[in-house]
């Protein structure tokens, strides 16, 4: 009897019969007709643990096991490191927020509690309360203070820097808007917030029920009830949005808490509050709250209960106004809300609670990081729903209303750079909408430049008058959209000039984009512009019929149309009534008036040189280069006039000594003539 030996094949498990002798690395399974004997290129799944064949160089995250079906390996998120660069593989649905890189060693995302030391660079992560400066560094064992400034340095916070948006809860800063609490999914469906999935469903089949039958819906619950009450569409998107885990868990968030998890339906408070016995449960959460427990879930819940009804009578004063005991308990409202959220920031128990309602949702999109991120934005998000009050003021031209809201703001006590980011926010969209103008110009200066730059401006305006009300003087968003506009509009002056000529025109619309400006370096360059635009007018204007005068007084005397005395007599009697009369203007500075007299100056000089060496009329060649020599300012004619004078001055001297030796001569030879005809009539 022949004797067989069994051998398992590693990929399915199937026994085959090996005669003695045989390799079993030369042989194949009579099942999967694998090779009995794994490859090195061969992988075991990792939740059945069957082996399967893969060719070499082959990527076993793109296959799944032969037999159970799950990945051979699990895909890995590249996350770099934004510090050094190194790439760090994390599983899906690790928060990059909770690890540091294996290179660096600094936090693959920043956040407020992250800080380098000072000396070695090792980064550190603090507990909220914990003092850097009563800490040593764990490498080099300095202290971690910070180093104290170098003289003559000044360190700048940015507030960007202390606030990365990698930190931010985008679901959070999306739903901030004063329809927080009228949209919340919990007050539309009113059920509470540790719903299950089947209480869900059978609110969902009661409110279809009631949608077939034509019944007006009941309200099992008065808790805040919603007036005018929610349609059938309103709660179907409110079902919708309980399927995210992300926007319910802000609903959850902004809503009331029961004190232990699982017993909405249980709550004294609650229950009495379903009831619409408002006064009631709030004393009960303010005895309890009073207590400060572990979770402080009374605070929470009056936090959102006065919360809710300061914004209940911001959105009911926009259809009437209100009383003055309404608005007392308006502001009432704001400032018990506010503190008690504020409050709430420091305590380590209430989002304790709120992590483990993140740990009850079981779902890869909420990680615990997620309780740090709420945290965090939280502040961002209360001023962004007053940001977009005093927005909606702004655009009525309310600014009292703005008044008010910045106010509730301010006393919020929250940092000033979270109130200043929360305004620039929004009014972001604004500051986008003056791009989009200052575009439009842009393209339309090409056709028409005055045109698109009185558009620019109208259309303009009222952005500049929101921006100016909602943000503070020397906001970057504020200045440079100021600025913006005010070099869009010079630029199609600019536009309009060059081709044209025409002076006049941007001379008035410049006046307008000055005060337009807000930093000095643009406003300087309007001011080089305008000063440019008023030369240009002023010599168009005023300089260039001089210069056209001077220039064809010189020609007809070149030309021998006329002599050069009368032209002379022209310049002395009428040009220069006109270059005097450009002096006495007050509205033109002494520069434009250098240059016309230069220009005189000159026409004068030909005139003289003309007399001096064609005409041999030395005298009123001195004239008119005396008269040149007063009205030159310009220090080279000046010099050359100068020599000119002296030229003309001894041609002048030596033609009236010629004249009196002339004369002189005579006299002498009449008196020798008239002594000899006294001598003849004598004899």
């Amino acid at each position: 009897m022949t004797n067989y030996n069994r051998f398992s094949c590693p990929h399915c498990g199937n026994y085959n019969r090996l005669d003695p002798g045989q390799d079993p690395s030369q042989l194949n399974c009579g099942i999967c007709h694998n090779s009995l004997v794994p490859k090195p290129s061969d992988l075991k799944c990792p939740s059945c643990g069957v082996l399967n064949c893969l060719q070499p160089g082959q990527d076993p995250s793109k296959f799944i096991c032969s037999k159970c079906k799950s990945p051979l390996a699990p895909k890995l998120v590249n996350f770099i490191c934004p510090h050094c660069g190194t790439g760090v593989n994390l599983q899906p649905g690790e928060d990059p927020s909770e690890f540091y890189c294996s290179g660096c060693h600094k936090p693959l995302v920043p956040t407020l509690f992250d800080f380098p030391c000072p000396h070695c660079g090792r980064y550190y992560r603090l507990k909220p309360g914990q003092d850097r400066r009563e800490l040593n560094c764990g490498i080099c064992h300095n202290s971690l203070a910070p180093k104290p400034a170098e003289e003559g340095t000044v360190t700048i916070i940015s507030a960007e820097k202390e606030r990365p948006d990698a930190f931010e809860f985008k679901p959070l800063l999306e739903a901030a808007r004063p329809e927080l609490y009228r949209l919340n999914v919990f007050r539309i469906t009113e059920l509470p917030v540790d719903s299950t999935q089947r209480d869900i469903q059978r609110q969902v089949e009661k409110i279809q029920m009631e949608e077939r039958l034509g019944v007006r819906r009941s309200s099992f619950s008065r808790l805040l009830v919603l007036n005018p009450p929610p349609d059938i569409y309103m709660f179907q998107e409110a079902i919708q949005r309980l399927n995210d885990p992300e926007r319910r868990l802000i609903d959850e968030f902004f809503w009331f808490w029961p004190h232990q998890l699982g017993q909405g339906r249980a709550d004294t408070a609650l229950l009495v509050l379903s009831e619409g016995n408002i006064k009631k449960a709030a004393e009960m959460w303010i005895k309890q709250e009073n207590y400060y427990s572990e979770n402080n879930v009374s605070m929470h819940n009056m936090a959102v209960l006065y919360h809710a009804a300061a914004l209940d009578l911001e959105t009911s004063n926009n259809s009437k106004p209100l009383s003055e005991e309404n608005i007392k308990i308006r502001n009432l409202y704001w400032e018990s809300a506010f503190r008690r959220w504020k409050t709430l920031m420091d305590h380590e128990g209430f989002w304790s609670r709120l992590t483990a309602r993140i740990r009850d949702f079981d779902d890869p999109r909420l990680t615990t990081g997620t309780a740090r991120k709420i945290r965090s934005s939280l502040p961002l998000a209360l001023l962004l729903i007053n940001a977009q009050l005093a927005l909606q003021a702004a655009k009525n031209e309310d600014v009292s209303e703005v008044n008010r809201q910045l106010n509730i703001m301010k006393i919020s006590g929250f940092n000033r750079d979270i109130i200043e980011e929360a305004l620039r926010r929004k009014a972001e969209p604004t500051r986008e909408q003056i791009k989009i103008l200052c575009k439009k110009a842009e393209e339309g200066a090409k056709e028409n430049p005055i045109k698109a730059q009185r558009q620019l401006i109208e259309q303009t305006s009222p952005l500049l008058i929101i921006l100016d009300t909602l943000l503070p003087l020397g906001s970057p968003t504020r200045d440079g959209a100021h600025d913006q506009i005010a070099l869009q509009a010079l630029s199609c002056l600019v536009a309009f000039t060059n081709p044209t000529d025409n002076w006049q025109v941007p001379l008035d619309q410049i006046k307008e984009i000055l005060p337009l400006a807000t930093s000095e370096s643009v406003r300087k360059k309007i001011r080089d512009n305008m000063e440019i635009i008023n030369n240009n007018f002023i010599y168009q204007k005023f300089i260039d019929p001089i210069y056209v005068q001077c220039r064809n007084t010189v020609s007809k005397m070149n030309e021998g149309q006329s002599g050069p005395a009368q032209q002379l007599y022209y310049l002395r009697d009428h040009v220069r009534k006109s270059l005097y009369a450009l002096k006495e203007r007050s509205d033109i500075t002494t520069e434009p008036y250098k240059v016309a007299s230069n220009i005189v100056a000159g026409a004068f000089r030909e005139i003289s040189l003309y007399l001096n060496n064609n005409s041999k009329n030395y005298s009123l060649a001195y004239e008119a280069i005396t008269l040149a020599s007063v009205i030159c300012c310009d220090a080279e004619l000046s010099e050359r006039i100068k020599k000119d004078v002296e030229t003309i001055k001894s041609n002048k001297d030596s033609e009236e000594y010629y004249e009196k030796q002339k004369k002189s001569s005579t006299g002498s030879v009449l008196s020798k003539l008239a002594k000899k005809s006294w001598s003849w009539l004598s004899s």
